[in-house]
């Protein structure tokens, strides 16, 4: 097929999704939803709008209806073209379908709530009965969801090295899902495309303690940085016990907060405030961006991954106790976080750190950056046996109370 005449056939098809709602304008007022308002208070017209005869900036309906026509696009389709079932018994599709009217007042994202503009849109629309894309088939956020319940129970339980491209049955519909890299994978992606990487510029400050329970105190980035290799021997949330990662915060007392446990003795914590001494690709899990609008065309992809990545965030922050499980149940995280810091950006380079939520300080935001003890400097140091990724600017010695 020519392009042309490929061209000419989308036309005619947009041409036929709404019938124009010629010489009717509308204003911020009259549109509940925050996109579409902030679309309509951009306009550079000035005129009275259609609805409820306020003067200032109006947009035509007809471009309303092209972004609606688009957010529905997304969504839905047509029951017909998905092929759900016909039961001719009860004269309705099999799984429920929704027509027009029903559609645009109780399924899509608000768009108003003046009845004469609502009237206006769902008859302008094509009269037909409406589905999700895939009917009979579970969401991405179920997919998500239960694959991750799966991943979890897969590392904990039954293999935890090899497992990339094994593939299983979900056990509550019967169905194949992906394997756990192929979920990785999916996740990754949409990490990507809510845009949680962050460049953490130099000079950023993150505090890092270490407690002693003795009173002794430290003072040097070689005490206070990431554990040597052969001192690595605990399991924590994002490195087994072997790999040195560089664990803090983003302010002095949620560090504490993370680390202390009230016991018996002259517990001391030494808190060291360091600076990052380059730029750092951080995956930042606190701050994900608001659910996006149906009707933004810009952020509208998001909507399909972000519910799940909520939940990702809040499971990968959770509470661990200090028992003799957590080196079993730390194992999850530790396999996304090695996932994440080789294969989140692959083209680009490995990812340097991942921030999540305190969940022992409300507010508190915890990292952990990907370095070395080497990688750890005092102020004065310029050179080192690999290059320095945080400088220890200063140390504060902070005396912590007993049971």
């Amino acid at each position: 097929m020519g392009g042309t005449k490929r061209l000419m056939q989308e036309l005619e098809a947009q041409a036929e999704w709404f019938v124009p709602v010629r010489d009717k304008s509308v204003c911020a007022a009259c549109l509940y939803d925050e996109f579409l308002a902030g679309w309509a208070r951009q306009s550079a017209d000035q005129g009275e709008c259609t609805y409820c005869e306020a003067e200032g900036p109006i947009r035509p309906v007809d471009g309303l209806l092209e972004l609606v026509r688009s957010g529905i696009d997304l969504e839905w389709t047509c029951a017909d073209s998905a092929g759900m079932i016909w039961d001719g018994e009860e004269k309705c599709y099999v799984g429920g379908a929704h027509d027009t009217y029903d559609l645009v007042r109780d399924h899509l994202d608000p768009i108003t709530e003046n009845e004469t503009l609502l009237a206006d849109i769902w008859r302008a629309l094509p009269d037909r009965q409406w589905c999700k894309p895939d009917p009979y088939d579970p969401t991405l956020y179920d997919r998500l969801s239960w694959d991750f319940r799966r991943f979890e129970s897969c590392v904990l339980h039954k293999r935890r090295f090899f497992f990339h491209e094994v593939r299983e049955e979900n056990e509550e519909t019967g169905q194949p899902t992906v394997s756990i890299g192929g979920w990785l994978r999916l996740v990754a992606h949409g990490i990507r495309e809510c845009g949680l990487l962050r460049d953490w510029a130099p000079g950023t400050k993150t505090w890092r303690a270490r407690v002693d329970y003795k009173g002794e105190r430290f003072a040097t980035a070689d005490a206070l940085g990431s554990r040597r290799e052969e001192e690595a021997t605990q399991s924590n949330r994002m490195s087994p016990p072997g790999i040195p990662v560089f664990y803090g915060a983003l302010d002095p007392d949620t560090t504490v907060d993370e680390i202390f446990e009230r016991r018996e003795g002259d517990a001391v914590a030494s808190i060291g405030c360091f600076t990052l001494a380059r730029h750092f690709r951080v995956l930042d899990l606190t701050d994900l961006p608001n659910f996006p609008s149906l009707y933004d065309p810009d952020r509208r992809k998001q909507r399909k991954y972000l519910r799940f990545l909520r939940e990702f965030a809040e499971r990968i922050a959770r509470r661990i106790a200090g028992d003799d499980r957590h080196h079993i149940d730390y194992i999850p995280t530790q396999i996304v976080a090695e996932y994440f810091r080789f294969h989140l950006e692959p083209r680009v380079r490995p990812l340097d750190g991942i921030a999540w939520k305190s969940s022992y300080r409300s507010g508190g935001v915890c990292v952990a950056l990907f370095l070395k003890n080497s990688e750890c400097v005092d102020r004065e140091t310029n050179k080192g046996p690999d290059r320095p990724g945080v400088r220890l600017e200063s140390v504060e010695h902070r005396p912590l109370p007993g049971p």
